[in-house]
C-alpha cells in the first residue's frame, strides 16, 4: 500500500517532468540563439542569466523537497522574467520581419522594372559608347598636334613638307634640344633636301626669273651665305605673286601689307589641304604666312629671336637674318608661296576651261 513518502515522491516526479516541459522552449530559444550567435550574442547571456535560476530551484527540490505549494509560487515568480524577455525578443524580431517581407515584395514587383533599365542602359551603352570613344580619340590627337605645331613654331622653324616630324617625338618639350636636332638633320641630309626643292621648283607655273631667283638662293645657302637669302627672295615673292595672280592695287601706298592683304585673300581659293600638311600643322603654316611675314616691326627684339624672317623687318634694316635658320625658312616661305600660286593659277585656268566649255554647248 502506497505512503504519503511514496505519493509525494510521486508527485515530485510528476512536478519534475512539468518543469522539464515547460523548459523546453527556453531550450529550443538558446538552439536558434546559438544559430545566429553574431547578432544575438546579448541575448544568449540575458538568457543565461535568466535560465539560472531554473538550476537552483531544481537542486533546491531535490536536496529539501520544500512544500509544493511554495515552490510553484516561486516558480512562477522566476518565470515572469523570462515571459517578458520572451515578448521583448519578438517586438525586437518584428521590424526585421516586415523589412524582409517588404524587400522581398519590393524585389518581385519591380524586377521588371529593373531588368528593362539594365537593358536598355547596355544597348545606350553600346550605342553611344563607340562614336563617344572615337570622338575623344580625335581630340586627343589633336591636342597632341597642336602641342607639336607649337613646339616646331618655339623651335624657330616654319613646318614644311620636308620637316623632320619625327624628332618633335625624340625631343619631346626640349625647345632647344628641338632647334639643334632640326638644323642637324638638314645639314647632315641637305643634298636629298636641297634636289628635292629644285625638282618642285621646276613643277611650278612660274615664270623663270622667279625658279633663277631661288636656285641663287638655295645655291647661297649650300655654300653658307645665309645672309643674303632673305633679302633676294622676299621682293621676288612679291614681283611673282603680282605678276602671275594680278589685281593687286598698290596704289602710293606700302606694298608690304598689301602683299600680306593679298596672301590672305588668296588662301580663300586654296584649302588647308592643300598646303600639303594636314590638321594643325598646315594651319600654323598658312597662319605663319599671313600673320608673321608681313606684320608691323612692334617689338624688335622679339621679331629678331623668331627663326622665320619677317619681310618688313629685312627690307627696312630692322633685323639681320644671318642665321642657317633664317636662311633655309626663307627658302620655305619662297616654296610654299610659289607652289600656292602655281595652284591657284591651275584652278582659275581649270574654272575658266569649264565656263568656255559650258558657253559652246
Amino acid at each position: 500500500m502506497p505512503t504519503d513518502a511514496d505519493e509525494f515522491q510521486e508527485r515530485l516526479s510528476e512536478f519534475q517532468r512539468s518543469l522539464a516541459n515547460q523548459l523546453n522552449p527556453i531550450a529550443e530559444i538558446q538552439r536558434r540563439i546559438a544559430e545566429h550567435a553574431a547578432p544575438f550574442a546579448d541575448i544568449q547571456k540575458r538568457l543565461a542569466e535568466h535560465a539560472t535560476p531554473f538550476a537552483d530551484i531544481q537542486k533546491q527540490i531535490a536536496a529539501h523537497a520544500a512544500p509544493f505549494a511554495d515552490i510553484q509560487k516561486n516558480l512562477s515568480e522566476q518565470f515572469r522574467p523570462l515571459a517578458e524577455f520572451q515578448k521583448q525578443l519578438a517586438d525586437q524580431l518584428n521590424p526585421f520581419t516586415e523589412i524582409q517581407r517588404d524587400a522581398a515584395e519590393a524585389l518581385e514587383n519591380h524586377f521588371g522594372v529593373f531588368e528593362e533599365v539594365r537593358r536598355q542602359a547596355e544597348q545606350f551603352a553600346e550605342l553611344v559608347g563607340k562614336p563617344v570613344a572615337k570622338f575623344a580619340e580625335m581630340v586627343g590627337s589633336f591636342v597632341v598636334e597642336k602641342h607639336k605645331a607649337d613646339l616646331l613654331t618655339k623651335a624657330g622653324y616654319l613646318p614644311h613638307i620636308t620637316t623632320p616630324f619625327h624628332l618633335l617625338d625624340e625631343c619631346g618639350n626640349d625647345v632647344a634640344k628641338l632647334s639643334k636636332s632640326i638644323e642637324k638633320y638638314y645639314r647632315e641630309n641637305w643634298t636629298a633636301v636641297r634636289a628635292q626643292l629644285i625638282e618642285r621648283l621646276n613643277s611650278y607655273a612660274i615664270d623663270e626669273d622667279a625658279k633663277t631667283t631661288v636656285m641663287q638662293a638655295i645655291e647661297m645657302h649650300h655654300l653658307g651665305f645665309y645672309r643674303p637669302v632673305t633679302n633676294l627672295l622676299f621682293p621676288e615673292i612679291e614681283r611673282v605673286v603680282i605678276a602671275e595672280l594680278g589685281n593687286v592695287k598698290i596704289n602710293d601706298k606700302p606694298m608690304g601689307p598689301k602683299i600680306a592683304n593679298y596672301l590672305q585673300q588668296i588662301g580663300e581659293e586654296i584649302g588647308i589641304s592643300d598646303l600639303e600638311l594636314r590638321g594643325f600643322m598646315g594651319l600654323e603654316l598658312f597662319g605663319r604666312l599671313v600673320h608673321h611675314l608681313y606684320a608691323n616691326v612692334k617689338n624688335k627684339a622679339l621679331m629678331q629671336a623668331d627663326g622665320v624672317p619677317n619681310r618688313n623687318a629685312a627690307l627696312h634694316g630692322l633685323v639681320i637674318y644671318r642665321s642657317y635658320k633664317n636662311s633655309i625658312n626663307a627658302i620655305f616661305i619662297a616654296d610654299v608661296i610659289f607652289r600656292i600660286v602655281d595652284l591657284i593659277k591651275s584652278q582659275r585656268q581649270q574654272t575658266k576651261d569649264h565656263e568656255v566649255a559650258g558657253s559652246g554647248s
